[in-house]
């Protein structure tokens, strides 16, 4: 990974996906939230291109909208901290023999050459030792890896210095919204993250202190419109309005034409779940994953959770992304209510990677 964050600095989180751009900053003092400023802008679809900016003039204007109408605070930091989908990303979880701390780095390199399907010199590479709270294992450790192709990281690091920034730290969507999602320093039996986007659904598994697996899905907002829009003879725009109005609620034809794509939803979570349980190497955790946290652009889509609890039989409820913000005893109001904070989940994740809250 790109890396060269230092907490020292005024940054702010920006989050880039194929349709949007999102950014937040969060400030502290006396562990308690001074500032929280946020804004996203719609990106045309020629924008981006498999993680890439293809249209550098028209990312650099949206880039400079969406810090000019950060509210209910100005952004003014230069330095940017990004975060980008995990389609982009590789992301694994590797065993090794128990090492010295000096000889970690080399055998994470020779590793991860095994499993990352690109070149090594072709990607930069991040790796955490993941502290697993009441684990047995004595004779191995365990490395949380991450690998950006460096093209992409070239590619947004030369974009932002054009437009006066300077890209500092790079982590991908599921490692902030890990940050900002679980609740630190409780003991959690697997939990899974879905994150129903307008472009795409992001699944990623949280257990044993760490994220463990991330995929992607092509069920969204969007796609719920096109279906809609489809098979109901309608307007995009109409569309939207139903699902955004109705949602699930809806009756008639157009519960009809969402179910089917909900329903495999349902199935893609399913497998996602059923991997984890059978591809996780550490036998000491839990097989069965406990809840799901469901965030994101659609998370508020109405009936949606209802629909999948019983779909799924497990326990499902809406993030609460100032969970690591905002003490339980706390008397300050979240900043932005956590319905639209759902939408901002992964940048306030992002934004509170250098702070001591």
């Amino acid at each position: 990974m790109f890396n060269i964050f230092s907490p020292r600095l005024n940054f702010f989180a920006l989050n880039i996906s194929d349709l949007s751009l999102r950014v937040a900053q969060i400030e502290s003092r006396n562990k308690r939230l001074a500032k929280f400023a946020f804004s996203q802008i719609e990106l045309s679809d020629d924008v981006l291109d498999e993680g890439e900016i293809k249209n550098e003039e028209r990312f650099i204007s949206s880039l400079q909208n969406v810090l000019k109408t950060a509210k209910p605070a100005k952004i003014t930091a230069k330095y940017a901290a990004v975060c980008l989908p995990d389609e982009y990303a590789f992301i694994d979880v590797l065993r090794l023999p128990v090492l010295k701390a000096e000889e970690i780095p080399k055998a994470v390199m020779f590793e991860a050459a095994n499993y990352i399907p690109l070149p090594i010199d072709d990607v930069y590479l991040d790796y955490e030792v993941i502290n697993c709270p009441n684990s047995a294992l004595k004779n191995c450790v365990e490395v949380l890896i991450a690998a950006v192709p460096k093209k992409i990281i070239n590619n947004y690091n030369s974009v932002l210095k054009r437009a006066g920034l300077s890209m500092v730290f790079v982590e991908t969507e599921s490692i902030s919204l890990v940050r900002a999602l679980i609740q630190k320093n409780i003991a959690h039996k697997p939990i899974l993250i879905i994150d129903f986007g307008r472009s795409r659904t992001g699944l990623c598994t949280f257990a044993g202190g760490s994220l463990r697996f991330t995929s992607t899905i092509p069920i969204s907002s969007l796609e719920l419109d096109n279906v809609l829009s489809r098979e109901l003879k309608i307007s995009l725009d109409k569309a939207r309005e139903i699902r955004q109005g109705q949602g699930l609620w809806a009756k008639g034809e157009a519960l009809e034409a969402m179910v089917p794509a909900l329903t495999d939803f349902t199935e893609q979570i399913k497998k996602h779940i059923d991997y984890y349980g059978s591809h996780t190497a550490n036998k000491h955790l839990p097989k069965e994953v406990e809840k799901l946290i469901l965030c994101g652009n659609g998370a508020g889509l109405k009936g949606l959770a209802d629909f999948l609890a019983q779909s799924l039989h497990t326990k499902i409820e809406l993030g609460n992304p100032w969970i690591n913000v905002l003490p339980a005893l706390s008397k300050q109001m979240p900043p932005l209510p956590i319905e639209q904070a759902l939408s901002f989940a992964a940048p306030i994740g992002l934004a509170l990677s250098g702070l001591k809250l």
